[in-house]
């Protein structure tokens, strides 16, 4: 597969201030944003993910995506270059994920399926202890239970920042879910799922800064 890696950094040269800039760019104004740097007619199918950085100045992100991003936003500074990783089976990568780790169960009344927090349904059911302790169990757990599919095998990880989050949307219903940060390293199995993994990524809500899985060579 081939696409895109880009670093993509509000402009300080916009002529925003500091504050509307922000303003325009947290919650669902963020993903509208974002999106349309990746969008021609705003009827496409998203093919992009992204990550924000932990950066205390602008906003600032990276992100893989099929299309390249738009370079003319004055939004926007944007750096990007092909994206196309040759892996190998047996090769081991550092990698940092953040994630909506979710689990789903049936609900008998309804005959639907909820999903709930992987975190808070591993305390409420005893299934993980409470505190820092069970945020490891829970993470590494979710994590481990979807590397076949996804083309690695899972040698070492640490999760940390789990997070709440609510975005507002006009007119509709607030979008609730939650993240959890995992780093450590992995082994790819699969060339070529774990490359689907890179452009496809992992987990649900992927549209707002989840999922995106970054690596590099130990």
């Amino acid at each position: 597969m081939n696409g895109y890696f880009s670093r993509i950094r509000m402009s300080a040269s916009h002529g925003l201030n500091p504050v509307l800039a922000r303003r325009l760019t947290e919650g669902y104004g963020l993903h509208q944003s974002l999106w349309q740097l990746f969008s021609e007619t705003g009827d496409e199918a998203r093919d992009f993910l992204y990550r924000r950085l932990e950066d205390p100045g602008l906003p600032a992100f990276y992100a893989v995506s099929s299309r390249a991003p738009k370079v003319d936003d004055p939004l926007w500074t944007v750096e990007t270059k092909p994206y196309a990783p040759v892996i190998a089976a047996g090769t081991t990568f550092a990698f940092s994920l953040r994630a909506n780790a979710t689990r789903s169960t049936h609900d008998p009344e309804t005959g639907k399926e909820k999903r709930h927090d992987a975190v808070l349904h591993g305390r409420r059911s005893g299934v993980v202890a409470s505190g820092p302790v069970g945020l490891q169990e829970a993470g590494r757990s979710w994590l481990e239970e979807r590397a076949e599919r996804a083309g690695f095998r899972l040698l070492q990880a640490q999760v940390d920042g789990h997070r709440d989050y609510r975005l507002s949307v006009k007119g509709k219903a607030p979008i609730r879910f939650s993240t959890i940060d995992l780093e450590g390293v992995l082994e790819v199995v699969d060339p070529d799922r774990f490359q689907r993994t890179l452009f496809q990524g992992l987990g649900r809500s992927r549209g707002f800064g989840c999922g995106l899985l970054l690596i590099r060579h130990v």
